[in-house]
C-alpha cells in the first residue's frame, strides 16, 4: 500500500481526503474521535514542508447541494483549535469556489458538489479545483473507501494512504489472517454480517449474538416467540448457513438468557418475550453470562450494540459491555454505531482498536471489494 513516505510532498500542494462524518448538534461536534484519529497524518504532511495543505471531507448526505445543517464549519472549529495548539498555524475555511490559495485550509462539505458522488468527470468545480491546486493526493478517509467517490478514486491523481487508512487496513488484514477467539454481534441486520462470519468463523471459538439480531436467531432457528421485536424478513436461510458453518468448525453460538422488554409503555426484565412486548436491550443475567464468556478469551471482535444505547432505558447492556471489554488484551471494535457506543460509555484508548470505518471496515473483514483500497494497492 502506497504511504505518505513515498509521496513527494516538499513544495507541493497536498490534498488530504478525510472522513470527518461526525455527529453535529446545535453547531457543535458531538464526538471528535475521527478528527483526533486523523491528526497524525496532518502532522506528518506538515513536517514534510508542503507548499499548501488542503483538507476535504464530507458530512452527512446533502445530495449535491448546500445544506446549512451539514456545513463542515463545526468541524473547522475543532480542527482549527488542534492545529493552533499543535502546529502554531492558522487554519482557513471556505467553499471550493472561494479558495484563494491559502496555505492551510479546510474546504466546505465535498458532497455539496454533485460530482463528488455522481461520477461527473470534466468541467466541474471539483475537477477544475484538482487540476489547478492539487499536486499530491493523500487519502485518509477510510470510512468511504468502499465507495467510488470523485475525491478518492476519480481525480486521476495517484493516491497515497494516510496513517489512519494504513492502520485500519493492517489491523483488518491481521484479524482475517490470525483469526479471533470470540465474535460479539449485535445490532439488527444479519445481511450485513454474513460475509464477516464466513470470513472469521473458521478461525474462531465462539459467537455471542445480541440485540435485535438475537431475536432473528430465536425466531428462525428455534421458532421462539419474539413479540413485536425487530426481526429481518427472509433471513432464515442465512441464519441456518451460520449454524451449519459454526457446527463444521465446532464454534459455540450463545444467545441472551434474558431481556429488557418494552410493553405497553413500561420497561421490565424478562426471560421470555411476551407477544405484545419488544426487546430493547439485554438483561442482567445476560450481562453476567457475557462477562463469563468474555473472560475465557484474549482476542475479541465486537460489532453491533446489544440494545438501543441512545435511550437511557435501553442502554444498560451497552454500557456494561463496554466496561467489561475495556482493557482486555485484544479487542477490535468495528461498525459506526459500535464505535459510537464505545465513545459514549468508555474510552477508545482502553481498546486495542476502535475502527473509524463503519461499513468500510466490515466490508474489509468480509473480503468484499473496496475501490479506494484497490487504488492504494495498485489494483
Amino acid at each position: 500500500m502506497r504511504s505518505i513516505n513515498e509521496a513527494v510532498i516538499k513544495n507541493n500542494n497536498v490534498f488530504i481526503k478525510m472522513d470527518y462524518n461526525v455527529g453535529i448538534d446545535k453547531g457543535r461536534v458531538l464526538n471528535d474521535y475521527k478528527i483526533k484519529a486523523s491528526f497524525s497524518t496532518i502532522k506528518d504532511v506538515y513536517y514534510k514542508n508542503p507548499a499548501r495543505i488542503i483538507i476535504g471531507s464530507h458530512l452527512g448526505r446533502p445530495k449535491g447541494h448546500f445544506d446549512k445543517s451539514l456545513s463542515c464549519l463545526p468541524i473547522f472549529d475543532v480542527l482549527q483549535k488542534m492545529i493552533k495548539e499543535e502546529l502554531k498555524e492558522n487554519l482557513y475555511f471556505c467553499k471550493i469556489e472561494d479558495y484563494k490559495g491559502e496555505k492551510f485550509v479546510l474546504l466546505e462539505n465535498l458532497r455539496f458538489y454533485p460530482e463528488e458522488q455522481k461520477n461527473l468527470h470534466t468541467n466541474t468545480i471539483l475537477s477544475d479545483f484538482f487540476k489547478k491546486y492539487v499536486d499530491i493526493l493523500i487519502v485518509d478517509a477510510f470510512g468511504v473507501l468502499h465507495r467510488e467517490e470523485y475525491s478518492t478514486c476519480l481525480t486521476g491523481k495517484t493516491p497515497f494512504a494516510g496513517n489512519l487508512v494504513r492502520n485500519e487496513y493492517i489491523i483488518g488484514k491481521e484479524l482475517l489472517n490470525d483469526g479471533v477467539e470470540l465474535i460479539i454481534l449485535g445490532g439488527s441486520k444479519i445481511k450485513d454480517k454474513v460475509s464477516i462470519l464466513e470470513s472469521l468463523v473458521p478461525n474462531c471459538k465462539s459467537i455471542f449474538v445480541l440485540g435485535a439480531l438475537a431475536c432473528s436467531f430465536l425466531k428462525y432457528h428455534y421458532n421462539v416467540e419474539v413479540g413485536k421485536s425487530k426481526v429481518e424478513e427472509d433471513v432464515a436461510e442465512m441464519i441456518e448457513r451460520i449454524y451449519k458453518l459454526s457446527n463444521e468448525h465446532t464454534v459455540n453460538i450463545y444467545l441472551p438468557q434474558d431481556y429488557k422488554v418494552l410493553q405497553n409503555g413500561k420497561y421490565f426484565l424478562s426471560e421470555k418475550i411476551p407477544k405484545d412486548g419488544e426487546v430493547v436491550d439485554i438483561g442482567l443475567k445476560t450481562i453476567e453470562q457475557l462477562e463469563k464468556v468474555i473472560n475465557k478469551y484474549e482476542s475479541i471482535f465486537w460489532n453491533g450494540p446489544p440494545g438501543i444505547f441512545e435511550n437511557f432505558n435501553s442502554s444498560a447492556g451497552s454500557e456494561a459491555l463496554v466496561k467489561i471489554l475495556a482493557k482486555k488484551c485484544k479487542v477490535v471494535v468495528g461498525g459506526g454505531e459500535t464505535s459510537a457506543c464505545v465513545c459514549r460509555f468508555g474510552n477508545v484508548n482502553d481498546f486495542f482498536h476502535v475502527s473509524t470505518g463503519g461499513g468500510a471496515f466490515l466490508k474489509l473483514l468480509g473480503n468484499e471489494k473496496l475501490p479506494g483500497i484497490d487504488l492504494l494497492l495498485n489494483k
